[in-house]
């Protein structure tokens, strides 16, 4: 395994992957911004392709799977392109078809960015997209991103516009991306430059300044689910329990576990491999006993849900089924607060994460939750 985030793991191509790789490079919608669907000649050299590319650079495009029952979501990864007469790092991610809409490239694209800045030590990191591809431009935004100029490819004899997003490094030290709101990864960096940190901080302090305490309880949250959302208890599989324990207690209860001691200031890239060799804090997520923490998992499964215009999520009628034909259900700790979603839209999180506020500690902490809480209000459009 190269990586993981909450829901996915990294790990490399190898020859016996061709029949893997062909369910989404012979998918011709899928393969829309190539224009066509390979052949088996291309998949196999796009395939050894990659398998130089570690060679050559030791990255290249993985083997996304998703970490609960290991099934294969798709292909993601850091590669050398042309930026327009320059090589730059990007972000690529070619997701199988029946996966789409579930938040699987938005989480693998923003591990990738975390990778490439504190394991690969870059300062720079690039995703290149059709001109035509609104859904990735929305994913690169949502990773920081900001159109930084464009370039027209040239595939199979026709011109194709591609605009360039980059996003620039901005921290330093040891920390974990994303928690109980987000998908999770450990990484290393460098702190913030002074400019950015400080026009952040202003935000928070007039965030918390409009901000009234009206945090909910899980159980509340669990009866607004049933009574606005129509959902209903749903029982989870061994497997699944299993993921989400150790992902509480990776994002609720660290001080179970034994990790090594913070990277110095300034550590190198063997440094950096030798601790991530020596962290086994998912292992020991995994290990640990649920019962030691009192932990209370439950979940939800959410009937079909859509948009009304005024932005509210209303229930329609069956049950929420995404395109890979997974339920849409909700995950809960009700002990921590940690809640998670399995197959969803963003938009039903988000009215969660509304429902559920904040209280008057996480706002005078400016705790994960608040930032979490304070971030969706703006991108409404209710605080600046």
């Amino acid at each position: 395994m190269i990586f993981r985030t909450e829901r996915l793991y990294f790990r490399t191509m190898t020859q016996e992957d061709f029949g893997l790789l062909c369910q989404i490079l012979q998918d011709e919608k899928a393969m829309y911004a190539y224009e066509h669907a390979f052949s088996d000649e291309e998949v196999r050299e796009w395939l050894n392709r990659q398998l130089g590319r570690y060679e050559e650079y030791g990255f290249g495009l993985w083997m996304v799977h998703r970490l609960d029952d290991g099934e294969f979501l798709g292909q993601a990864g850091l590669t050398m392109q042309d930026g327009g007469g320059r090589q730059v790092l990007e972000i690529g991610y070619l997701f199988k078809r029946a996966f789409w809409h579930n938040g699987y490239a938005t989480e693998a694209a923003a591990g990738l960015k975390e990778y490439a800045f504190r394991v690969l030590g870059r300062d720079e990191v690039y995703s290149i997209i059709r001109d035509s591809n609104a859904a990735s431009q929305r994913v690169a935004e949502r990773n920081g991103m900001e159109v930084a100029g464009a370039i027209v490819k040239h595939y199979y004899g026709m011109d194709m516009p591609h605009y360039l997003y980059c996003v620039k490094k901005k921290n330093r030290k040891v920390q974990k991306i994303g928690g109980a709101d987000g998908p999770t990864s450990v990484f290393v960096g460098r702190p913030a430059g002074r400019k950015k940190k400080e026009e952040f901080t202003e935000f928070l302090d007039r965030a918390a300044a409009s901000v009234r305490p009206c945090r909910k309880s899980m159980e509340e949250a669990a009866s607004y689910l049933v009574d606005k959302h129509g959902a209903k208890p749903w029982p989870l599989t061994v497997r699944q329990l299993q993921t989400l324990k150790s992902n509480v207690i990776m994002n609720c209860y660290e001080g179970v576990l034994k990790r090594p001691e913070p990277l110095k200031e300034g550590a190198g890239e063997n440094e950096v491999r030798s601790w991530f060799a020596q962290d086994t804090s998912f292992e020991q997520a995994e290990a640990y006993p649920a019962d030691r923490l009192n932990l209370d998992m439950r979940a939800w499964l959410l009937p079909d849900t859509e948009q009304k215009d005024g932005g509210d999520i209303s229930p329609a009628k069956g049950e929420a089924v995404s395109e890979a034909g997974e339920k849409t259900v909700v995950e809960m700790e009700m002990n921590s607060g940690y809640v998670s979603l399995r197959s969803g839209s963003e938009e039903i999180m988000d009215d969660l994460t509304l429902f559920l506020g904040v209280s008057r500690e996480d706002i005078e902490h400016r705790s994960p939750r608040f930032i979490t809480y304070a971030a969706l209000l703006r991108r409404r459009g209710e605080i600046c």
